[in-house]
């Protein structure tokens, strides 16, 4: 189901792997939806 948030809406909950840095072998992480809403700062979120 595709659907747009706007400001003000809550974000589902969601856990990604994500591509971080170009350094060997730190390449890539693990992002949680947890993590970005104890982060108080924007984030753009697109996939």
């Amino acid at each position: 189901m595709n659907r747009i948030l706007s400001v003000g809406s809550t974000f589902p909950a969601f856990k990604k792997t994500a591509v971080v840095s170009l350094e060997k072998g730190k390449e890539f992480s693990d992002l949680s939806s947890e993590a970005l809403f104890n982060n108080e700062k924007w984030t753009v979120m697109f996939w």
